[in-house]
């Protein structure tokens, strides 16, 4: 799981990680999550499978994550992403 951290606001965001030596990724978005922001613990989250004016992709090679919103009020939930993957090398 990758902390994404706060949505963007009706904008775009990308986010970078460090794993090396990756063969093949996609993100499993039935087990990615976005929750509100204060951590509230009345909504445990919804699936990004069920969202709909969040956008997520990732970079094959690029090793970042890029997420979309078409909603103004997308920067008050923050994210998990679930990110599966196979590596070269151990």
């Amino acid at each position: 799981m990758i902390d994404f951290g706060e949505l963007p606001s009706n904008g775009r965001k990308d986010f970078a990680y460090d794993i090396d030596n990756i063969a093949h990724v996609h993100i499993n978005l039935g087990a990615s999550f976005w929750y509100p922001i204060d951590n509230s613990l009345m909504n445990v989250g919804n699936t990004f499978l069920y969202s709909e004016y969040i956008s997520v992709v990732t970079v094959a090679g690029g090793n970042r994550i890029i997420i979309y919103t078409t909603s103004a009020e997308a920067n008050n939930y923050k994210a998990l992403i679930c990110l599966e993957y196979t590596k070269t090398t151990d």
